[in-house]
């Protein structure tokens, strides 16, 4: 080098294809020799040929993967740094300009900025049409790392969601639900100014009369059990990454709220609005909301107000983002009796 010093130490991936590359080598060598142990000069040369244009080939493929997630991590990092966005700034354009495909954006309006991709607030669906989801005022620039955040946190299942995950519900929605419901998740995943959501009216909750019950019984004792292991459960599957542990213990918890209902002791879970875990409380107040609305309310908004400082603590960043889902689902009059999950 230059300045004489000793070059750094290459990297343990470097040490490995390099180990790799020598280990094949020495094979094609051995591969070579004929009966007698003499190499035969020809056959050894085509075999490293071979051998070496195969590890150039995967460098290149290799190499060609870290420049993608370099680009990727540095697009993030800029994007983070700038803290939530204005919903314009991410928008390919205000108007609502239609295209045919979605490569046709990048002529049009600017190339994409490395590690960048596009996404649709409403996609096409079978209740949104090409036409009405190929509009520029549809289409947004997104980090691609951030994208498949967004694509996970559709993903999740919840005791808010009238269907297995918001997404496969949104599936189902017309373009307007589908849309506001794109803005709600990324302000939820602090990529969008929560001012920038759309204004809508606040229905009221009504405090309806609890259903009383005879007594808990054993049997109803049993299902409460029941109800907060499965909130243990979700909460726990969804804070690892887990999604069929989040949708066992999601629909864990409707199988018991089904069978309250059908004994008329759905009540019986206000007992978990005190309980000590974040996780059954909103679940608790998720079910309750419907017929209990104020002690429900309290806990819902309590969780969605977490402080920031306390959400790396246990549950509680997957507490607040299913508390406003709630809200959100309330206010929608999406919520009330939900239809169970489809199997």
């Amino acid at each position: 080098m230059a300045d004489g010093k000793t070059p750094k130490k290459a990297s343990s991936l470097a040490d490995l294809l390099r180990q790799s590359l020598i280990a094949k080598l020495l094979a094609a060598s051995d591969e070579s020799r004929n009966a007698g142990g003499e190499v035969d000069g020809e056959k050894l040369r085509e075999k490293q040929l071979a051998v070496l244009k195969d590890g150039e080939e995967k460098t290149k493929s290799i190499l060609g993967i870290f420049a993608q997630l370099g680009s990727d991590v540095s697009a993030v990092r800029k994007f983070a740094a700038v803290g939530p966005h204005k919903l314009r700034e991410l928008l390919v354009s205000d108007e609502a300009q239609p295209f045919d495909a979605i490569s046709d954006l990048s002529a049009r309006f600017g190339p994409l900025p490395k590690g960048y991709c596009y996404r649709y607030l409403a996609p096409e669906s079978r209740l949104v049409s090409k036409a009405t989801a190929n509009r520029a005022d549809n289409v947004i620039r997104l980090p691609t790392l951030l994208n498949r955040l967004v694509d996970k946190r559709l993903g999740m299942p919840g005791d808010e969601i009238p269907d297995r995950s918001l997404g496969e519900w949104l599936a189902d929605q017309p373009a307007e639900v589908s849309r506001l419901w794109a803005l709600r998740v990324l302000v939820l995943l602090g990529i969008l100014k929560r001012a920038d959501l759309p204004d809508l009216p606040v229905t009221e909750p009504e405090n309806s009369s609890v259903p009383g019950i005879s007594g808990p019984g054993s049997h109803t004792a049993a299902l409460i059990a029941e109800f907060r292991k499965n909130a243990l459960l979700h909460y726990e599957g969804e804070e690892k990454e887990d999604v069929a542990s989040a949708w066992n213990g999601v629909a864990g918890k409707r199988s018991v709220v089904a069978q309250l209902q059908e004994r008329s002791a759905t009540s019986a879970l206000v007992p978990l609005l005190d309980d000590s875990e974040i996780s059954v409380r909103v679940s608790a107040a998720t079910y309750l909301l419907p017929i209990t609305s104020d002690k429900a309310l309290d806990v819902i908004y309590g969780a969605a107000a977490v402080a920031a400082d306390r959400l790396t603590l246990k549950h509680m960043d997957a507490a607040r983002i299913h508390a406003w889902q709630t809200i959100w689902m309330h206010d929608d009059g999406n919520l009330g009796n939900r239809p169970a999950l489809r199997a």
